[in-house]
């Protein structure tokens, strides 16, 4: 099992390579491919201060909850009006960490399981998993969905790369490996799903 001091990854490495074809880089033509994020450093913080404290730190806040925005290295995801979700490098999230901040801020554990996943039957793998329909948002405005895919409370953030649309996917590290499996179930159901062992950089 993948750890560091925060977080730890659900999925078993030696159960990565066995349950699929091993990526070095993301083949998007691959019916589906999928990634284990579940390293990548976050950090979390509410309260009514939490927007104005993110912006005394240079960061650059979303203007409306549920959306997304990118402040040099760092991701910024407002999860409601006052829940921020930071993933960044190693170093950012550190600093973050060791900040003072004001009695009206709150540091949030972040110990989510997190995949990426994406594909040319990305679209049908989602139809199977989740009741939302993603076709209809407009991924200019950079939205994140507060939702339940598979019976389990997600946070997902879709985006587009090379003109194709892919997910990030949050949720609760106890259901880690339950959302892997299925997820690697279905896409091999759609034609393979490949498992990308480098995905490990920021929103790219």
């Amino acid at each position: 099992m993948r750890v560091d001091a925060d977080r730890w990854s659900p999925i078993h490495t030696a159960d990565i390579t066995s349950a699929g074809s091993a990526l070095s880089t993301i083949d998007q033509d691959a019916a589906i491919w999928i990634a284990d994020l579940s390293l990548q450093p976050r950090f979390g913080c509410k309260g009514r201060g939490a927007t104005e404290w993110l912006g005394a730190q240079d960061f650059t806040v979303p203007a409306s909850p549920n959306s997304w925005v990118m402040t040099g290295e760092s991701a910024i995801l407002r999860l409601g009006d006052s829940e921020f979700l930071i993933e960044s490098t190693a170093d950012v999230v550190n600093k973050m960490k060791s900040l003072p901040r004001e009695a009206s801020v709150y540091p949030v554990l972040r110990q989510d399981c997190a995949f990426e996943f994406g594909g040319a039957q990305v679209e049908n793998l989602l139809r199977q998993v989740c009741s939302m329909h993603f076709e209809a948002l407009n991924l200019t405005a950079q939205p994140i969905v507060l939702t339940s895919m598979i019976g389990v409370s997600v946070i997902i953030l879709p985006k587009q790369d090379q003109g194709r649309p892919n997910f990030r996917v949050w949720a609760d590290n106890t259901y880690g490996f339950y959302l892997w499996n299925t997820l690697l179930g279905i896409g091999n159901e759609l034609g393979g799903c490949q498992i990308c062992l480098a995905r490990n950089s920021v929103y790219q």
